[in-house]
């Protein structure tokens, strides 16, 4: 029998904690497949409940927390065992299933919003509004987990058998499959091969039906016979996802032609600054940011995305970063923060991966989030951020050094921010333009302007009324007290006796 415990703060959710019980032991499935635990079921003993509850989440098999108002008793550490339990069952790496109550929002405890935005961080939760709701979505969790451990009949979604056969996939695609394979030494065939044998050895085609994966790879519209096998890219010229977007563009053939057609689409809209000549008479170009990082980014999005959801793969430049989502949620092995080291891999679409790899599409498991990271930081950017949003995972590359968490890094206020994000697109600042944007008055904005300009993340041009700021184009180096050693890489020794940002709160 596998276990779930159940976490939330007993007063709040006094009703729903007992009818999760009742449920389970009375359905006729997970009655087979489950017992809950409860802390109102516990007998009197000589441990202390903090021990209890901690024990119980390492034995269990999935973690339920409800989500609400109330964050609960809080220890000599100022934390609740509702946190203690989420926190144990992330360590222990369990399966985990959070349900939030709605309209819980208004009145929220802060620590409690805290914990709501680090399970949000990591999982895909579920909204319910009454118990019916709860216990609906958590009947879908549950069999989904007991799909995926195969103690259900459930094939996997990529192995499904459809109606085309050998004849509907591309045989152009496969011939260049084949060829690239061969040369890479991960596929032994003759030259001659038919496109059938191809697709048999991949185990993409059987009993003559292509399979889900097969159609995905190596048909000439996937998203005809699987819903939502496309990438959708968008490039916007500011910060915010303004309609209609100036540049869409959906890629729908097959799946190297997506990954191929998403790269050239990020890269045509990254600027590519001229670099220098170290070792030849001729400048090297490097996009703004890393392209191998781009690419695996992209990679990683159609490899491991849910193509039972009918949600594409989304694109998303903008002016000061780059987002790219796929539909499905971490596996519960993983959270965003252990994507920057190395890990182990746990694939939702194997036969997919297996095709890509033999490719050369991301060789290496479990790298290719850490050579993302490892490639910016080379690169002078921050590291990419690695979040779930509610039903989709995203990877967001911020463009530059000047972003909103290196601005909240350093200590300037919500005005100045305002302010920079939202001139971001132009990359140049005047005193009317600030004040438009952050609602300060001329003295004011004069003020943080020049604030600004003294921390090295502006420079000025011209006098009074017609003085322009535009952005710094490199970085200042910031010391331990946070000033900066050379605002704007300018020579300027302005930085010298520049306040620590930390003070301008």
């Amino acid at each position: 029998m596998l276990t779930l415990f159940v976490s939330s703060v007993q007063s709040e959710f006094a009703e729903e904690r007992r009818a999760i019980k009742d449920h389970v032991r009375q359905d006729p499935l997970l009655s087979r497949h489950f017992k809950t635990f409860i802390f109102e079921d516990v007998p009197a003993q000589t441990r202390g409940p903090r021990e209890i509850f901690l024990d119980e989440v390492d034995r269990c098999t999935v973690y339920v927390g409800l989500f609400g108002t109330l964050y609960g008793f809080e220890d000599s550490e100022g934390i609740s065992p509702t946190e203690r339990e989420f926190e144990r069952a992330v360590e222990c790496r369990k399966e985990r299933l959070i349900f939030i109550k709605m309209g819980s929002e208004r009145n929220r405890h802060s620590k409690m919003s805290a914990l709501v935005a680090k399970a949000e961080a990591q999982l895909t939760r579920s909204i319910f509004a009454d118990v019916p709701t709860l216990l609906a979505r958590l009947q879908h969790g549950l069999v989904e987990i007991l799909a995926r451990a195969g103690a259900i009949d459930s094939e996997r979604f990529e192995r499904h058998l459809t109606r085309l056969t050998a004849d509907d996939a591309d045989g152009l695609v496969v011939e260049e499959f084949a060829r690239r394979a061969r040369e890479n030494l991960t596929f032994s065939a003759p030259e001659q091969i038919t496109k059938s044998d191809v697709l048999t050895r991949l185990g993409l085609l059987r009993d003559g039906r292509l399979t889900r994966a097969g159609a995905i790879l190596f048909t000439s519209e996937p998203a005809r016979h699987i819903e939502g096998a496309r990438v959708t890219c968008q490039r916007f010229a500011g910060t915010e996802p303004v309609r209609p977007a100036p540049a869409l563009q959906p890629f729908e053939g097959p799946l190297f032609s997506q990954i191929e057609g998403a790269v050239n689409f990020v890269l045509a809209g990254l600027n590519r600054p001229i670099g220098v000549r170290d070792h030849s008479i001729t400048a090297v170009h490097h996009y703004e940011l890393p392209e191998a990082a781009v690419r695996e980014a992209i990679i990683n999005a159609v490899a491991h995305r849910d193509y039972a959801s009918s949600g594409a793969v989304q694109v998303r430049l903008f002016a000061d970063r780059l987002d790219i989502s796929n539909p499905g949620a971490l596996p519960h092995e993983l959270t965003p923060e252990a994507l920057k080291g190395v890990h182990d891999s746990y694939p939702r679409n194997s036969d997919v991966m297996d095709v890509l790899r033999r490719m050369r599409y991301g060789e290496r498991t479990g790298y290719g989030t850490t050579e993302m990271t490892r490639l910016c930081r080379e690169a002078g950017l921050p590291e990419p951020e690695f979040r779930q949003d509610g039903g989709a995972f995203i990877v967001r590359f911020w463009r530059d050094w000047l972003n909103e968490p290196f601005l909240v890094e350093i200590g300037l206020h919500k005005r100045q921010i305002a302010g920079l994000v939202g001139a971001k697109a132009e990359r140049r600042l005047t005193t009317q333009q600030y004040m438009t944007l952050t609602g300060a008055a001329r003295a004011t904005a004069k003020r943080d302007l020049d604030d600004l300009v003294g921390l090295g993340l502006l420079t000025a041009e011209g006098a009074g009324r017609g003085a322009s700021y535009p952005f710094a184009r490199n970085r200042p180096n910031f010391g331990s007290n946070g000033s900066s050693a050379d605002p704007g890489g300018n020579g300027s020794k302005m930085a010298q006796t520049a306040p620590t940002p930390k003070a301008r709160r």
